[in-house]
């Protein structure tokens, strides 16, 4: 995962136009529990986060904030290149944190495109280099669903739940693949009233791939050895369609 710059929530409410975050919240929360004219100002979103009844939202909410944050803050060129590409264009006066809300929103495929390229900047994770021979790369949506099914089974028999995303990009020549995927559930006790209530949640954790043809190199920043294991054995035998022997070790 990328290293994640500081939430301030605070200074993230600030940097964010209001009714982008009353379109974020109308998109989060039931219509039934919103008031009749939303007003997500920083004590109302604090009021939201800190009930104890809103755990597992609030922890997917702060996640997504923190996505919005990273590009915002730290990826702006890369956010600034993503949308000048695609015909975004930035309104006047808007801070980078706003047009990176603005463009998880309402477009969400470029978003993710710049996230992508952010965190294979800023990831956390150590590097590995697999040397793999391009002869015969292709990328066709079969096998790219090859690939796809056999990462999500594997995190799945893992016992990291039942879902992986995973989303491919080009970027000068190379392949950038991100995966994300869920972590071991975690618990948190809390009081309610008088009773303590335990409320589970499934973090969310990236993997980054990017494979070059011309040099013949796949580059893996995960964390765990097992899963950059599997990531090369799955990219070559369903991506590369075997072309290159299945390592091991």
């Amino acid at each position: 995962m990328p290293k994640h710059r500081g939430l301030n929530l605070t200074k993230f409410l600030a940097a964010v136009e209001q009714t982008l975050l009353e379109d974020y919240f109308s998109s989060r929360i039931e219509e039934e529990q919103l008031p009749e004219r939303i007003c997500m100002n920083e004590q109302h979103v604090q009021q939201f986060l800190e009930d104890p009844t809103n755990t597992a939202a609030a922890g997917l909410i702060i996640e997504e904030f923190q996505r919005v944050n990273d590009l915002g803050k730290g990826g702006a060129s890369t956010l600034h290149r993503i949308a000048k590409r695609n015909g975004i264009t930035q309104n006047p006066g808007e801070t980078p944190t706003t047009l990176a809300m603005r463009m998880f929103l309402e477009h969400s495929a470029q978003f993710e495109e710049a996230y992508t390229l952010y965190a294979w900047d800023n990831c956390g994770s150590p590097m590995s280099m697999y040397s793999l021979p391009s002869k015969g790369f292709q990328l066709t949506p079969q096998r790219l669903e090859r690939f796809s099914g056999e990462i999500t089974q594997w995190f799945e028999g893992l016992g990291k739940g039942n879902q992986a995303e995973v989303k491919f990009y080009e970027q000068e020549g190379d392949t950038v693949i991100l995966v994300t995927h869920g972590s071991y559930v975690r618990v948190l006790a809390q009081w309610e009233g008088n009773e303590v209530k335990v409320h589970a949640y499934r973090p969310a954790t990236e993997d980054i791939l990017r494979y070059s043809p011309a040099k013949e190199v796949l580059w893996i920043k995960a964390p765990l050895e097992k899963d950059r294991k599997k990531y090369v054995e799955t990219f070559a035998g369903e991506v590369l369609e075997g072309l290159c022997p299945k390592l091991s070790g």
